[in-house]
């Protein structure tokens, strides 16, 4: 299966102008700021491997420590692990 690094940036893309609407914790669009800029604004050839599995522990970490009732702000971190995963599995 190939998933490209264009593709990655087009989905984190959707996934950062997604959140531009949605009421986030502080921390959450901080998070998703770093990704759209570490990642997203990178040319393809900068794009590195320990940045993006750098970023997936930080996700999966904040997951878990997570108040409960931060719904909005948790569904939208496991839409950037899911496609985090996806790239890293499928893609490099």
């Amino acid at each position: 299966m190939s998933y490209s690094v264009s593709e990655f940036k087009q989905n984190l893309n959707k996934i950062v102008d997604d959140s531009d609407i949605l009421e986030l914790s502080p921390f959450t669009f901080d998070l998703i700021d770093c990704i759209y800029v570490d990642i997203c604004c990178e040319s393809d050839e900068d794009l590195s491997k320990i940045t993006i599995e750098g970023y997936q522990n930080e996700i999966k970490n904040s997951i878990d420590i997570f108040n409960p009732e931060l719904k909005i702000d948790i569904e939208v971190l496991e839409k950037l692990l899911k496609e985090i995963d996806y790239f890293l599995e499928y893609a490099i």
